[in-house]
């Protein structure tokens, strides 16, 4: 189902780090205080804020600042350039965390139409996950689980439910591939078999290894069941 990601994915997937964790967030957090995005058709965004329901956005390879009122467009080009687009100060918000992407206000930022596209089936398809998942541990209350959110320090689409963090990741440092995950808020895991408990955080569970939505709602809900549910 996931088996092959474009060449470019990579250098995609960082520049768009590069402006949620510098830019997107920023402004989002002047106005309102809080840093989460969300995944939206052919790109990322801040959730509308504000009494004219402002819109901080990268859809495609443009730059896009709406509201009620109407947009303005700009093609990415680097993280400074997107400040300025945006008018804030680029940066992580009063230093809320270490930069995990570099701060080069300078370097050109790639994007890539075709990773675009497939960084958005990934979370299209993590949402989805989250939808089911909600409605299983929720008793079909999808509301009692919080709607995931996309994270700029780490770039990826998240909630957290009974003591554990549920989340799907396009890649990072340390992975290549996306992949969907469990952290337990606690240590030390619990016994668990197979060796499920694979990661530093958690476990993970490759891309590559997902072949069905029922195949990664399996993965989520035996992290709920062995740890998630505690608490």
């Amino acid at each position: 189902m996931f088996e092959e990601f474009p060449a470019s994915f990579v250098t995609t997937r960082i520049a768009l780090h590069c402006l949620a964790e510098h830019v997107l967030c920023v402004v989002r957090h002047q106005a309102v205080g809080r840093i989460g995005l969300v995944p939206i058709e052919s790109g990322i965004a801040s959730p509308p804020f504000g009494t004219e329901n402002r819109q901080v956005a990268v859809i495609g390879s443009d730059l896009v600042d709406r509201n009620d009122h109407g947009e303005r467009r700009e093609p990415v080009s680097t993280i400074g350039a997107a400040a300025r687009f945006f008018d804030v100060a680029p940066g992580v918000p009063n230093g809320m965390w270490h930069p995990v992407t570099s701060p080069d206000l300078d370097a050109p930022l790639a994007l890539d139409s075709e990773s675009v596209a497939a960084l958005h089936r990934w979370f299209g398809f993590a949402v989805d996950v989250h939808r089911r998942f909600a409605e299983v541990v929720g008793g079909g209350a999808s509301d009692e689980v919080p709607a995931p959110t996309l994270w700029p320090e780490h770039f990826d689409l998240a909630t957290s439910f009974g003591r554990a963090n549920f989340g799907a990741s396009p890649g990072d440092e340390t992975s290549i591939e996306p992949y969907l995950y469990v952290g337990p808020h606690d240590r030390p895991f619990p016994p668990a078999p197979d060796g499920f408990w694979n990661q530093p955080y958690g476990a993970s569970l490759p891309a590559s290894a997902v072949d069905s939505i029922d195949s990664a709602l399996a993965f989520l809900m035996e992290g709920h069941r062995l740890f998630g549910a505690q608490g």
